[in-house]
């Protein structure tokens, strides 16, 4: 079994966002990043990322089992910005970065 987080979740635009502090490090669920954005296809934001901006990590759910979940670094997020820039996305990063 791997260590599972239970990770804070935060909302926008009624959407939930879930990230964590790694290493002093924040991530964020690759997923939830993509609908937030308003991405088609939301499992395909990890296409973006290097190597060293994505993670793998282990949920921990109330019903007592896990979820593996993909995870895209800060620096990933601003690459998806820039990727993906639209007006609207402007009040998100403020957001993010505040």
């Amino acid at each position: 079994m791997h260590d599972a987080y239970i990770p804070p979740t935060f909302l926008r635009y009624n959407r939930p966002l879930r990230g964590l502090m790694i290493d002093n490090q924040p991530w964020f669920a690759a997923r939830d990043f993509g609908l937030l954005i308003g991405h088609r296809h939301p499992e395909r934001i990890c296409r973006l990322a290097d190597d060293d901006q994505l993670r793998t990590v282990h949920f921990a759910q109330a019903s007592g089992d896990e979820e593996v979940v993909e995870m895209i670094s800060e620096s990933a997020i601003y690459r998806a910005f820039y990727r993906f820039s639209h007006p609207e996305l402007r009040g998100l990063r403020r957001w993010l970065t505040h």
